[in-house]
């Protein structure tokens, strides 16, 4: 059987997983959460990482 290997990329003070369409469940590939240690935020799969996101809504996320 094959193997999955994990990427450590950063320890977080807090993060936020968004849910499934259908579901509670937070999917593990969307989330946005809080670098520890600093004033960093890290955003995957949310679309204030899309470049044709508007101003307003990358500025209203991120706060």
């Amino acid at each position: 059987m094959g193997e999955i290997r994990l990427e450590h990329e950063a320890h977080y003070d807090w993060i936020a997983f968004v849910p499934l369409h259908e579901s509670d469940v937070g999917t593990l590939t969307k989330y946005v959460g809080k670098v520890a240690g600093g004033d960093e935020y890290k955003y995957r799969g949310i679309e204030c990482r899309q470049q044709s996101s508007p101003g307003i809504s990358i500025t209203r996320r991120k706060r």
